[in-house]
């Protein structure tokens, strides 16, 4: 039952960073930043996001290196 949690818990954080890494991806298209500094701030994104969904897969293995959650 204990995994079942763990699981929906990343799920559900999955699709919340997926939505807000979705809309600063928008935001920076939107703002039309000049060339290198547009493919920056892409590259940022890119690998904050994968930053972070590491730290979310090695806590649901249980090898957290930041606590994301309080547990029970």
């Amino acid at each position: 039952m204990e995994l079942i949690k763990k699981v929906v818990w990343a799920v559900l954080v999955i699709i919340v960073l997926g939505a807000i890494f979705a809309l600063l991806f928008w935001l920076i298209d939107w703002l039309a930043l000049p060339p290198p500094f547009g493919r920056v701030a892409h590259g940022v994104l890119v690998v904050g996001g994968v930053f972070i969904l590491i730290f979310l897969l090695l806590d649901l293995i249980g090898y957290p290196i930041i606590k994301l959650r309080k547990d029970e």
